[in-house]
């Protein structure tokens, strides 16, 4: 996969990890570490995530991310197969058939396609990669690391909340 071990920089994946550390003691998001199986194939997470996001009216989209994030990095356990998407959603509350409908639905791979696809067409790489749309443009910009969320804000003409501020009130 995409993070498999860079070969360029073997430091790289490390720090990622420990600056994922860093930031969960700041923010009081939950991070223990990474699966053992770590990297694994994401399609069934992403195809479900994308079918989620494009017929879901309920918008159980956050509620999806958040108990994939806990099966990943609290838990430790792949998000990778079938059964594993579904105890994830399951532990959120969410109807896990929402797995099934989105890999019988050639769409939605072709979506996440369309996405990784756009992403690399803009040069973009890892996670995570914002791309965003500013009013009248039809353009994105393109955005990496959660350090730029104040770049981000700034482009888009919105105010910025310092990260401690801004999770103060989290419930995660």
């Amino acid at each position: 996969m995409a993070n498999a071990k860079n070969a360029f920089s073997p430091y790289k994946l490390p720090f990622l990890f420990q600056d994922l550390k860093r930031t969960s003691s700041i923010t009081g998001i939950p991070f223990k570490g990474v699966p053992t199986n770590y990297p694994y194939d994401p399609t069934v997470a992403l195809r479900t995530l994308q079918f989620i996001k494009s017929h879901d009216a309920d918008n159980k989209l956050p509620q999806a991310m958040r108990q994939l994030w806990l099966m990943e990095y609290v838990q430790r356990k792949a998000p990778g197969s079938i059964d594993n998407v579904k105890e994830a959603l399951n532990n959120g509350g969410i109807d896990e058939s929402v797995v099934d409908q989105a890999m019988a639905l050639a769409e939605t791979l072709d979506a996440v396609k369309n996405n990784t696809a756009r992403v690399k067409e803009l040069r973009g790489f890892g996670a995570p990669t914002i791309l965003a749309y500013k009013a009248g443009s039809t353009e994105p910009q393109l955005f990496f690391g959660s350090d730029r969320f104040e770049h981000l804000a700034i482009y888009l003409d919105k105010e910025f909340y310092p990260m401690k501020q801004l999770f103060a009130n989290a419930k995660f």
